[in-house]
């Protein structure tokens, strides 16, 4: 629109019909405009037809899609310039986020954790704690210096005055009670 006004505005009258002239000057602010909103400019669009090109005669000899390597020797350039050159002739797709929107897809995934699971989080750990202080305390002691305090069996052996061996029984045991215990809550 804004170019027919501007043709209309800029029409001199030397033997061409206005029709003539309007859409001389139309298709050219259509082309100016697709230009100037391109992703790259006439060489990268150059280039990209010549890979595509290339791509495309492999195809036919060989039923196959093209490695880097043997794209990079069919266009005569090394590896990492073959790529970079493909980077950089990539065509950018403008697409509406409408269209491409999924539940399922990873980009619009919710990384923080829900409400319900943050719930069912907090009532095991309250459970675990409960069930924890129902245990004898010998067992409790083992758990809280093996899981929290980040002990390991020797440690925990020479803390209690016993063998790294027994610590072990007395952990089993321990875990042993506190699976039966939270396997009654579920």
């Amino acid at each position: 629109m804004v170019a027919l006004i501007e043709a209309a505005r800029g029409y001199d009258d030397r033997g061409h019909a206005f029709a003539t002239y309007a859409s001389m000057r139309i298709r050219g602010a259509m082309v100016d405009s697709l230009r100037k909103h391109a992703a790259g400019g006439r060489a990268n669009i150059k280039r990209r037809r010549e890979f595509d090109a290339h791509r495309t005669r492999f195809v036919q000899s060989t039923g196959r899609q093209p490695s880097d390597l043997e794209m990079a020797a069919l266009t005569g350039l090394e590896l990492n310039d073959y790529r970079a050159a493909a980077d950089a002739a990539q065509a950018i797709r403008h697409e509406s986020i409408d269209d491409l929107y999924s539940d399922q897809s990873m980009w619009f995934a919710d990384v923080e954790e829900q409400a319900e699971d943050r719930l069912t989080r907090v009532q095991l750990k309250e459970a675990l704690a409960g069930a924890i202080d129902r245990l004898p305390p010998r067992e409790a002691m083992v758990l809280q210096l093996y899981f929290v305090e980040e002990l390991n069996l020797d440690e925990i052996g020479a803390t209690l005055g016993v063998s790294a061996a027994r610590v072990c029984q007395v952990k089993k045991a321990a875990l042993d009670k506190l699976r039966g215990m939270l396997a009654d809550r579920e």
